[in-house]
């Protein structure tokens, strides 16, 4: 009643927006639904559906979270008390209050905002702060490529979303649209890894309203993509097609890396591929700086052939498995710099060299203290303890008795980090169980010996 105070002539979507805001400030809004199960439904058109109030509501709501400022809600009262009607009612009452952005321009938002309800991103252009939106229906999900060209229709001031999925290949993925010449189209696309979003991005249309538009490595950094076509005029038809096609088959190495581990050398690697393939094998030489490292050909023993330089196979079965691969290789020497090359294995046997890495192969240093072996156990002689060594510091050791009682002790120079054998003679030990206390610093390791006559 207070618009139509003000406005008596004011459109009926306008006009049930304000009074559905009323509502919501009064602490009584509306339950989103309906709608989001069928947001192609024209925003400026009015049936007195259920569904009809809830898209002006969250129109509205938009306006006022985004633009009225809460205090004063300069916006709105402004669209309550403005003569004209309808899409320029909004377009004066934004212009008034001082807002740059026009209908158009808050539409194709709030198209995308619906979906996404997400404030965390783009400065929290693409959500709401004060509703929590239900998942808004995608009209067709496509997870194989290429599609056909597909046909579909989408009133005015309205936007619909189309899912693509990775299927578990990689793709550059090609969008295209074709919209009807006698209307104006905007379309909007949501790149998103798992179920975060990771960007809104425009395709660009041209008079005609076609366009096309590549998404690098889908299935790779975005799982899925979607197309939001939106219609931003009044009249002309209403039609409109697109396909999605990926590229041509390819296998790209997008990150090979080789660390050291405690029992030799860990190669990391991930692939985006829209081929099958049935797996990998990593060669191995080791690094010298005079050496040509490139490939020609793998020989009948294995060993993989390069201008110079000889790589033995690393593997035995074939490498499967899903991104991240990895593989430990056993067969290295410390102080030694090698060159691993990754080979993929395609469906039909043939092979393709997908890049290298070089890695020192480094003495392993333990992270912490301790004692990893007592031998000979039982001793009559003369036993050796393997020592985890994380730090240059002098070991302790203390052998005691059953009783508690210390029997022998020694010191141990240590001069490197590592593993490390010190040597206890236990000669003159009487037969019995022992216990060897070895202290570094603060750190203690214990083990039990047998000594037997």
């Amino acid at each position: 009643m207070i618009h139509w105070r003000w406005d008596k002539g004011e459109d009926a979507w306008v006009d049930e927006g304000c009074a559905e805001l009323a509502m919501w400030l009064f602490g009584h809004p509306d339950t989103i639904s309906g709608f989001n199960g069928n947001p192609d439904d024209c925003l400026t058109s009015w049936n007195g559906y259920y569904s009809d109030y809830v898209k002006v509501y969250l129109w509205t709501l938009y306006l006022f979270e985004h633009y009225g400022e809460y205090a004063g809600n300069a916006l709105i009262n402004t669209l309550v008390h403005e003569p004209a009607n309808s899409i320029q009612g909004v377009n004066n009452a934004l212009d008034d209050v001082g807002v740059e952005e026009d209908f158009v321009d808050i539409f194709k938002d709030w198209v995308v905002a619906n979906y996404l309800d997400d404030i965390s991103i783009y400065e929290g252009q693409y959500g709401y702060e004060t509703e929590n939106l239900p998942h808004f229906h995608e009209y067709k999900t496509w997870d194989e490529y290429p599609t056909d060209w597909h046909n579909s229709t989408l009133n005015h001031w309205a936007g619909e979303y189309v899912k693509f999925v990775s299927n578990g290949l990689w793709y550059n993925l090609l969008l295209e649209f074709n919209g009807a010449d006698s209307t104006e189209y905007a379309l909007r696309t949501i790149w998103m890894d798992g179920d975060s979003s990771i960007q809104v991005v425009d395709m660009e249309l041209n008079d005609s309203n076609d366009g096309e538009l590549n998404i690098p490595d889908f299935g790779y950094d975005y799982q899925t993509v979607i197309m939001v076509p939106e219609g931003i005029a009044s009249s002309g038809s209403t039609g409109y097609s697109y396909s999605a096609d990926a590229g041509g088959e390819y296998i790209t190495l997008k990150s090979f890396s080789a660390e050291n581990a405690d029992d030799g050398i860990v190669l990391k690697w991930v692939v985006a591929s829209n081929e099958q393939f049935k797996g990998f094998n990593l060669y191995r030489t080791p690094l010298i700086d005079s050496q040509s490292h490139s490939l020609d050909k793998v020989n009948t023993t294995g060993i993989m052939v390069g201008n110079k330089a000889e790589y033995t196979k690393v593997n035995g079965e074939i490498i499967t498995g899903s991104n991240p691969f990895s593989y430990k290789d056993r067969g290295v020497r410390e102080n030694e710099s090698y060159v691993y090359v990754l080979e993929v294995v395609i469906d039909d046997d043939s092979r393709e060299n997908l890049g290298d890495v070089r890695v020192n192969r480094e003495p392993w240093v333990p992270t912490s203290f301790g004692i990893t072996m007592v031998y000979p156990n039982p001793a009559s002689e003369t036993i050796s303890c393997l020592l985890n060594i994380p730090e240059v510091r002098d070991i302790e050791i203390d052998v005691y008795d059953i009783s508690g009682r210390l029997v022998l002790s020694k010191v141990v120079d240590i001069c490197e980090k590592g593993e490390v054998e010190a040597k206890i003679d236990v000669s003159e030990l009487q037969s019995g169980v022992y216990s060897i206390h070895a202290t570094q610093v603060d750190a203690e390791a214990i083990a039990r010996v047998v000594v037997s006559r």
